[in-house]
């Protein structure tokens, strides 16, 4: 699940670097590019909630667009190697 919660990340942090927000549906596609078993629909918003709760990412109220936090920026630094 590390690698999973990794891939959004870094999607995530890359989006931080342009508009700052990415549309739920790309960073769904985005963030199971190149993973052996992808987490699709349910399970990967239940994935974004778990990491919501945590603090690591943000969501608009609807929950269409999301971004990264600091700690996110921060865990990233710290679990993420090239």
């Amino acid at each position: 699940m590390l690698l999973k919660v990794l891939k959004v990340l870094k999607v995530l942090e890359l989006i931080n670097k342009g508009s700052g927000k990415i549309a739920l549906n790309n960073l769904e596609i985005l963030s199971n590019k190149d993973i052996g078993e992808p987490l699709l629909g349910g399970y990967f918003i239940q994935l974004l909630k778990d990491m919501k709760q945590r603090k690591l990412i943000k969501s608009d109220e609807n929950g269409w667009y999301y971004s990264i936090t600091e700690k996110g920026l921060d865990y990233l630094q710290e679990h993420y190697e090239d």
